[in-house]
């Protein structure tokens, strides 16, 4: 009893993860979630844990071993034994007895109660360590949905920094275009250089409209994942703030035990073999012979020839492990305890390498951020420059000169726009390697 107690707090705590302690409530149906700058990592932790279906099924096998828990820590069930015993056939001793159906009979009720020694806390120990790898399993779904919302996010930013990139350039494209096509009225532009310009405004439209696709795209997953309707941010800056706060978070890029600890899949794997261990441990009792405990009732109705009217008898049985002692649990607890063994050295392995790996594509995306801003700079005088003077109507530049020098700009713009990217995605991915995330009581658990 004093085990199924213990079980059943510790099952209460699993269960009891969530407690929202947010100011923005994502939990109402039916209302956008709002731009993802006003929610937090936490909020948006609790959204996922609460909304998201293949957590919310995830979560549900927590509770299916909340009836395996019970059956595990009950005895198993009493069974009860009627009997009519002593039915006489042909002639009674004494002879001629008056009514021999009435007065030869007894009857007999008999309890028993099997018994398991050595075999229900083994038992009760595998389904606990089941239920913390299902807990566990649902907490690193969760944390993994997580991150890859935080992606998702990060390609909405993304596609909004692009566009307002691309808007930029489209403005001046237009201005240039329109330019061009005035001084092709007039006689001082040839028609291949207007159809010149037309074309390279056309291809910056068309990839404009390729951006408003991808954040469509991304806006479709990310409600996916939230199980609602989301938003994109207000405003460019808005979405650029979210990207230069996620770019500060700098993770230490550093392998130890803490990390292992803080992986909800290796939690996973830790219960995986304290439940292989107590598989094997239950093999093991399975060689000691079962116990069952009987007490009947007889009453006799053959008084006659000296029979007690009321007795009890008491009786012991036992199942003796002559064909079935264990060895398939004991064999597959090895098996079981070998698989978590190797995988965890292999994620410890893999781990360990994508840590390096992260660290030198983190180390080259910021020397590539160090390098652009002074070359865009650059870039920018010089469109700048060439324009004005174009304006002006320098015999000195062509439309070509002004197309490659704003061409180069809009490939230098867009470079740094993808360093940002591939420097906020790496980080994310360090983040998740190492298990970082919403942690203290916001976390929904």
């Amino acid at each position: 009893m004093r085990a199924l107690k213990s079980a059943v707090l510790w099952f209460s705590l699993v269960l009891g993860w969530a407690t929202p302690a947010l100011a923005v409530d994502l939990a109402h149906e039916g209302t956008p979630t709002g731009q993802p700058v006003e929610v937090s990592d936490a909020a948006l932790l609790q959204r996922l844990w609460h909304h998201n279906p293949e957590v919310r099924e995830a979560r549900g096998q927590v509770r299916v071993v909340e009836a395996e828990l019970a059956r595990a820590a009950a005895l198993p069930n009493p069974s009860l034994d009627l009997g009519w015993g002593t039915l006489p056939v042909g002639e009674t001793n004494p002879r001629q007895l008056d009514q021999p159906w009435l007065h030869v009979p007894n009857y007999t009720l008999a309890l028993s109660q099997p018994f398991e020694p050595g075999k229900r806390g083994p038992r009760l120990r595998a389904v606990l360590a089941n239920a913390r790898v299902a807990a566990a399993a649902a907490r690193a779904l969760a944390m993994e949905k997580f991150y890859d919302l935080k992606g998702v996010v990060g390609q909405i930013a993304m596609a909004q920094l692009r566009a307002e990139a691309f808007d930029q350039l489209l403005v001046s494209s237009q201005r240039l275009l329109d330019l061009q096509r005035v001084r092709r009225g007039i006689g001082d532009v040839a028609g291949l250089d207007l159809l010149r310009a037309e074309g390279e405004h056309s291809r910056l439209v068309a990839a404009r409209a390729a951006l408003d696709e991808e954040l469509a795209d991304a806006l479709a997953r990310c409600s996916e994942l939230m199980a609602d309707r989301c938003l994109p941010y207000a405003d460019a800056g808005q979405a650029r703030a979210w990207v230069d706060r996620e770019a500060r978070l700098a993770s230490p890029l550093r392998w130890s035990d803490e990390v292992e600890q803080r992986r909800m899949d290796f939690a996973a794997l830790e219960a995986e073999a304290e439940a292989a261990r107590a598989l094997a441990a239950v093999g093991s009792a399975e060689a000691l012979p079962g116990l069952q405990a009987r007490v009947g009732y007889m009453y006799d109705t053959f008084t006659v020839s000296g029979n007690q009217r009321h007795s009890v008898n008491l009786g012991l049985g036992l199942t003796l492990p002559v064909w079935q002692a264990g060895q398939a649990e004991r064999s597959a607890a090895a098996a079981h305890k070998a698989r978590c063994d190797e995988t965890r050295a292999s994620r410890v392995a893999q781990g360990r390498a994508a840590v390096l790996a992260l660290g030198q594509r983190l180390a080259l995306c910021e020397r590539r951020q160090a390098a652009l801003p002074a070359v865009l700079l650059r870039a920018q005088q010089l469109v700048d420059g060439m324009t004005e003077a174009f304006k002006r109507g320098g015999t000195s530049l062509s439309e070509s000169d002004v197309l490659l020098a704003r061409q180069t700009l809009s490939a230098l713009v867009l470079e740094q726009l993808d360093v940002r990217s591939d420097q906020l995605n790496a980080g994310l991915a360090a983040r998740r390697l190492l298990g970082l995330g919403p942690s203290g009581p916001a976390a929904p658990w």
